[in-house]
């Protein structure tokens, strides 16, 4: 040990090749730590910077089949990340929950507001696609520091990029401040771009100037023309670029993981 955490980088062509090789890398190369979550006699775990790109997000297959959990886990979290499902969970004061992702992403209370961040991230982006401004944080300095579990998820930035065919492509980050890379790593990337799915039909779908929305039996399937003529694909182009600082994972002998 030199004390220096690795800086690795994977990439993968869909989301379960990406999720494994992440896993395999931090376990592989990473180094041995502890958490705060410990308990006398725990191993410690691996931890690296990990810096993972999936490709194609909605290839298929979109589903691994050795992720921790169930088909219906999978959909509830889904729904508790795009849709604020468990949002009314929320309750510190009861001893429940501190934050939903959710509700931080599209409610982040701040001055006696709540701010929609996915709703001012799209407008920026309808507005300028190339803007380096189109984010969304989770972090609350005053709220999360004491809690025992604060949010790992930090920060989502996106931002278009034309492809080869004059197509915009949506790409978006998303920075973690810690992250089980075999128990959660999965689950948050595949509800979080599914996110990323709302928020490219969004811009897709009437947000831009000068992109109106296509007549009814126009075949262009809530695709738009930009000024120059070329089509706004972005609500069925994707790409993704997932850093997570660090990536930790535990893993037995007997886990298995196909991604």
């Amino acid at each position: 040990m030199n004390g220096n955490i690795p800086t690795l980088s994977v990439s993968g062509k869909n989301l379960p090749e990406a999720w494994e090789k992440a896993v395999l890398a931090c376990w592989r190369n990473g180094v041995a730590i502890k958490t705060e979550y410990d308990k006398p006699g725990d191993p410690p775990s691996r931890d690296c910077t990990m810096l993972w790109t999936v490709e194609d997000p909605f290839a298929e297959p979109r589903i691994h089949r050795a992720f921790p959990g169930g088909l219906e886990d999978l959909e509830i979290y889904r729904q508790e990340v795009v849709d604020g499902v468990h949002d009314h969970w929320i309750c510190p004061e009861e001893g429940k929950w501190t934050y939903t992702y959710h509700k931080r992403l599209f409610a982040y209370e701040i001055e006696g507001q709540a701010i929609d961040q996915i709703s001012a991230l799209v407008d920026k982006l309808a507005q300028v696609g190339h803007t380096r401004r189109a984010q969304a944080i989770t972090w609350n300095p005053k709220l999360d520091p004491p809690t025992y579990d604060p949010p790992c998820l930090q920060r989502l930035w996106c931002r278009l990029l034309e492809d080869e065919q004059g197509g915009l492509v949506l790409n978006m980050n998303a920075h973690w401040r810690s992250r089980d890379a075999y128990k959660a790593a999965y689950m948050n990337v595949f509800a979080l771009t599914d996110l990323q799915r709302v928020i490219a039909a969004r811009v897709a779908a009437g947000g831009r100037p000068n992109c109106p929305k296509p007549p009814r039996g126009s075949g262009m399937d809530g695709r738009c023309r930009t000024d120059r003529g070329s089509d706004c694909s972005a609500s069925r182009s994707f790409r993704t670029s997932l850093s997570t600082r660090p990536l930790r994972c535990t893993l037995s002998p007997q886990s298995r993981h196909s991604f």
